[in-house]
């Protein structure tokens, strides 16, 4: 098996994606492969706490687009890799759809992700399973108590 040249890292900043990006760190060290974290915002939320809700003079598009870049940009220095790629997309399709365009754009080796347990048996989450039924390359995902 060749190493890992290219970790993509999907998150959505919850507490097991944190994990997951943090398993994400350790092969890139293993390996010396390169970090990608992606963020995706797939629709704009009406039961989102009022942080989450774009002032009435700001695109609500803009403002979560430059949320998720605040967010990358702290999730990434906090794990000391502030010079790794950030990418914030903001779609209107799924997820699974953006991560996949994203990791084949980037020629990732492997996508790492947090799973929520809120798809197949409670195992892994639709994103998740999606993954691992249209990427060529290995899907890690990490469980909430790893």
């Amino acid at each position: 098996m060749r190493p890992f040249a290219r970790i993509l890292v999907a998150t959505d900043f919850s507490a097991c994606a944190d994990k997951a990006a943090e398993r994400a760190v350790d092969l890139s060290d293993r390996y010396g492969a390169d970090l990608i974290f992606l963020h995706v915002v797939t629709y704009f939320p009406e039961d989102e706490p009022v942080k989450t809700i774009a002032p009435e003079n700001v695109d609500p598009a803009e403002f979560l687009r430059e949320r998720g870049r605040v967010q990358l940009r702290m999730l990434a220095d906090r794990l000391g890799r502030s010079g790794a790629e950030q990418r914030v997309i903001i779609s209107a399709g799924s997820a699974r759809h953006e991560i996949v365009r994203a990791a084949r754009e980037r020629q990732a080796d492997l996508i790492v992700m947090g799973m929520s347990g809120k798809g197949l048996a409670g195992v892994l989450g639709s994103t998740a399973c999606g993954l691992m039924h249209l990427m060529a390359c290995s899907v890690l995902a990490v469980p909430p108590n790893a």
